[in-house]
């Protein structure tokens, strides 16, 4: 992972440069003569030649050992083609032959506008794993927010029920400690400079002052601004914003990050400006706050105010419990975006690449077999070897939807591709190019441009739903699927009539193939059997998801 992270920086570079030199021409275009422009242009449109060159070649090469950074080289690609951006710098060399220097400027500038949104492209490449983190770790945070919740609630009913209210304050300590312990790990991971150690032993408001006049850190300055620093923090956390925004905070960020980094190297790294902030936090001290004061009530025997306090600390943590979720479910929501981009784009290489190999089957096909010489069936065996690989690759997908876990139907397309892909290499190898083997490589081809539409439907909803802004809120304690209810249920209706059709053509073909060839029709046979079974089950899943859904 690290050798190709090494090996994308190269391609990062070279877009800064490119970027730089084009945003150069633009400034300097007044007092540079309009022939050096052009030649430099030219320059530009030679460099960004080669680095599509390379960027394919290394996609190519990332295929297997990384697909997903490999996607990510496509998707680049993909990208700039998409913004003309080779067509656009060709036009600017054009327009400087010319002498056209405005309309050369403002084609220079939608160039430089192009480029840089590749950059952002080209450097997100970790976003995903980060993303994957953040999600596991705010999971962790909003179950032990929840098992706070708990313990509160026992103590709650517990002062209500006590003969006196005293009897009640180790159940209510015990939520306390665990509120704390909680606050301590979140601070921890945001990089808060506040003593814990005090903040663990304060009593109620008593304890919280003491803590900004006598806990302050060696770490901190003279003027004593841990605190404040913190509530800026808090502030920055609540918001529940993702990563790349919470540096918008820059001045609680930046006062925290000094502090920490005088504190120790774990607080140094922990402070960075791209720490995820966590939401809820300061909600979780108001409730510490609140548990402190009730258990301080039940000290002085007053049951009314501590189950006043008692009721503003769930109340606080209900509202801590609600930030996490929503913060969960734009995570998912990003996490999902990515995923489909991911998708289509291996989709995509598939399609090519497949649809180039059915283009040899059919051309090798062209000559009756017993008129092939060593060179058609030397070509065979190459196209063998490319289904075979490509089978591979399909592979790789087929583990990221597993990994996902939350679309049984398109799981089931993608395994059935693969499962065709590796029938189609073993005919390949037996020099087989008969009717079965490309009517099963056409199968796949439209398997894959179907999942290509569905992948770029989901995309397109969500860019519309996230304009509007009326997303449906609630508790994301489960996965959100990656593609909808209906979209499943499309991808399984057109599994079934591909079972259907392939089923009609393999009888047809039993009464016509040779006795060689009835081996591999069998087996078809007993494919098509597991896939019928398979289909039943994915229905009676899709089925349990509809129930349970209304």
């Amino acid at each position: 992972m690290l050798r190709n992270c090494r090996l994308l920086m190269p391609f990062s570079v070279l877009l800064l440069m490119l970027t730089s030199a084009m945003g150069q021409d633009v400034s300097d275009e007044d007092a540079t003569g309009s022939g050096d422009l052009k030649n430099e242009q030219m320059s530009i449109s030679g460099r960004y030649a080669r680095f599509e060159k390379m960027l394919t070649q290394m996609a190519d090469i990332m295929a297997r050992q990384d697909p997903e950074r490999a996607d990510l080289l496509r998707r680049a690609l993909g990208r700039g083609r998409e913004d003309l951006l080779r067509e656009k710098i060709e036009d600017a060399v054009g327009l400087l032959s010319d002498g056209d220097l405005g309309a050369a400027s403002e084609k220079q500038q939608e160039i430089v506008a192009s480029l840089q949104s590749l950059l952002s492209l080209m450097q997100s490449e970790d976003r995903r794993s980060s993303v994957e983190r953040e999600r596991e770790r705010l999971n962790g945070v909003l179950k032990n927010v929840r098992q706070v919740m708990e313990r509160q609630k026992a103590a709650r009913i517990s002062t209500q029920l006590s003969p006196a209210p005293s009897d009640a304050a180790p159940r209510q300590q015990q939520a306390l400690d665990e509120a704390e312990s909680l606050l301590e790990d979140i601070k921890s991971h945001d990089g808060d400079g506040e003593d814990q150690g005090e903040g663990k032993q304060g009593e109620g408001k008593q304890g919280e002052s003491e803590d900004s006049q006598d806990g302050t850190q060696p770490g901190a300055d003279e003027q004593g601004q841990p605190n404040s620093e913190n509530n800026g923090n808090s502030e920055a956390g609540e918001d529940g914003e993702p990563s790349e925004q919470s540096g918008d905070s820059e001045s609680s960020e930046g006062q925290s990050s000094e502090n920490s980094g005088q504190q120790g190297g774990s607080g140094q790294q922990q402070n960075s400006p791209n720490t995820p902030q966590t939401p809820g936090k300061e909600q979780l001290q108001k409730a510490q706050q609140q548990m402190q004061q009730a258990l301080d009530a039940m000290q002085e025997q007053q049951r009314d105010q501590a189950l006043k306090n008692e009721d503003q600390a769930l109340q606080e943590l209900r509202e801590a419990e609600e930030k996490l979720e929503e913060q969960l479910r734009q995570l998912r929501e990003e996490e999902k975006e990515m995923m489909l981009a991911s998708l289509e784009a291996r989709f995509q290489r598939l399609l090519i690449v497949q649809t180039q190999i059915h283009e040899s089957t059919i051309s090798l096909a062209e000559v009756p077999k017993d008129q092939w010489l060593d060179l058609a069936f030397a070509r065979c065996r190459e196209v063998a070897q490319e289904q075979t690989e490509l089978a591979r690759e399909c592979a790789g997908t087929v583990a990221l939807l597993q990994e996902d876990g939350t679309s049984s139907a398109i799981l089931l397309a993608v395994e059935d591709i693969e499962a065709d892909m590796n029938s189609a290499g073993e005919w390949l190898r037996d020099s087989d190019v008969s009717e079965l083997t490309q009517s099963v490589q056409q199968d796949v081809i439209d398997a894959l441009k179907q999942l290509v539409e569905v992948m770029q439907k989901e995309m397109q909803d969500m860019q519309q739903q996230q304009q509007q802004s009326q997303q449906q809120q609630g508790t994301n304690s489960q996965q959100s699927p990656l593609v909808e209810l209906i979209a499943e249920i499309k991808v399984l209706r057109n599994l079934q009539l591909q079972v259907n059709q392939r089923t009609q053509r393999v009888d047809r073909l039993l009464q016509t193939v040779p006795a060689e060839r009835l081996e591999a029709l069998r087996q078809q046979i007993s494919e098509l059997s597991h896939r019928q079974e398979r289909l039943l089950e994915s229905a009676r899943e899709l089925q349990r998801r509809s129930q349970s859904q209304r």
